[in-house]
């Protein structure tokens, strides 16, 4: 039987997910800094994981969005158990075609996309169209959120690191700014794989920037791993 993975205040089956349970998106989850009442977009819900965390951190609306029908399925159902099933719901549509239909209608978006452009695909459909994207991917991305935040809207992300600076280039052709980021080290002495990455419209003085390491010695979490996801990790 499959058993589900437990958080402090929910938990979350995956098995028939294309996103499954991960670091990279309770380090996003957790780290993303959201607002306490409007709607909230999680683009790309997989088994609802972020969607899930949005829910326990704020008082706002969340609206998950997924084009796999087995993953909707899936987080609904993690949504029904869950204790804000009256907050959150969910719809089986394309990001792009979201963006288009509600445009300025959203006050956050959180999104774990697809990462990997021009690389080896695994034999499991379903994870490649959630974590391989398609050619022009990015470009698209970046204007579904321009189209569908609102005028004060924020976006957080998690993309690789190798990545980071092509997807930096592309915004300087919107009105949207990074605003935070956050390099995540597996361990002390390796190089980042990961970037948290959070963008609005209005240009700061100077963005905020830190660091996250992930394991100490071992397989042992750091200390600031596990204060930045202590409200979620049993």
């Amino acid at each position: 039987m499959t058993e589900p993975f437990r958080f402090k205040q929910f938990q979350v089956f995956d098995h028939l997910s294309t996103m499954r349970v991960g670091t990279d998106s309770v380090l996003l989850g957790a780290w993303a800094q959201l607002p306490t009442h409007g709607l909230i977009l999680d683009a790309g819900t997989g088994c609802g994981i972020l969607a899930l965390m949005a829910a326990q951190k704020t008082r706002a609306k969340v609206l998950a969005i997924d084009i796999d029908k087995a993953s909707i399925e899936q987080a609904s159902q993690n949504f029904s158990s869950s204790p804000w099933a009256s907050r959150l719901s969910i719809l089986q549509i394309e990001f792009e075609q979201y963006a288009f239909q509600h445009p300025k209608s959203v006050d956050h978006i959180i999104s774990n996309p697809p990462y990997f452009i021009n690389s080896l695909k695994t034999k499991h459909t379903g994870l490649n169209k959630a974590r391989h994207a398609p050619a022009g991917f990015e470009e698209i991305f970046i204007e579904s959120i321009t189209k569908a935040l609102s005028i004060r809207g924020k976006a957080s992300v998690i993309l690789p690191a190798d990545r980071i600076d092509s997807f930096l280039k592309k915004l300087t052709t919107t009105d949207l700014f990074h605003t935070r980021m956050c390099k995540v080290f597996p361990r002390q002495c390796s190089r980042p794989t990961r970037v948290l990455l959070e963008v609005s419209r209005y240009q700061p003085n100077e963005p905020e920037l830190m660091d996250i390491i992930i394991h100490a010695q071992g397989k042992a979490y750091t200390p600031q791993y596990k204060e930045l996801t202590g409200d979620f990790y049993l």
